[in-house]
């Protein structure tokens, strides 16, 4: 059985025989001098995961996340376009009122020039002295 161990300097991976625990070796990499650890005092190796569910794992996670954004991006899409019709409508609706209002304003003045016209008329109309006798106009 092996050793499997790494340098303490600078991180690269040793595989010894165990017949050559306890003896001095030097790292392949940096030339730093090491002992061969013990086999018993190696931490055992963790079993492997199925590829499978590595797969799986890795997978999932993104395309939930990926579909969600995507479906956030949609609902904004589809957000902004009905913002969009309704202030289309409310613009429309702004430039009826704005007409509407303009005509009744020119309304208004015709009425307020037969309103003064009125009023002059009445202005010139005698009014009898004493007002319990009857009126028959001019």
């Amino acid at each position: 059985m092996d050793i499997i161990f790494n340098c303490g300097n600078c991180g690269q991976r040793i595989v010894v025989d165990e017949a050559g625990a306890g003896l001095a070796t030097e790292c392949p990499k940096c030339g730093q001098s090491l002992t061969v650890p013990q086999a018993a005092t190696l931490p055992q190796p963790k079993p492997p995961v199925p590829a499978n569910e590595i797969a799986r794992y890795r997978a999932f996670p993104w395309r939930w996340i990926i579909g969600a954004a995507s479906a956030l991006v949609l609902a904004s899409a589809v957000v902004m376009v009905r913002q969009d019709q309704k202030i289309k409508a409310l613009e429309q609706r702004v430039a009826d009122l704005e007409r509407a209002v303009g005509q009744l304003r020119g309304s208004v003045a015709g009425v307020a020039g037969m309103a003064s016209h009125a009023e002059r008329a009445v202005r010139h109309t005698p009014v009898p002295p004493d007002s319990s006798q009857r009126w028959n106009g001019p």
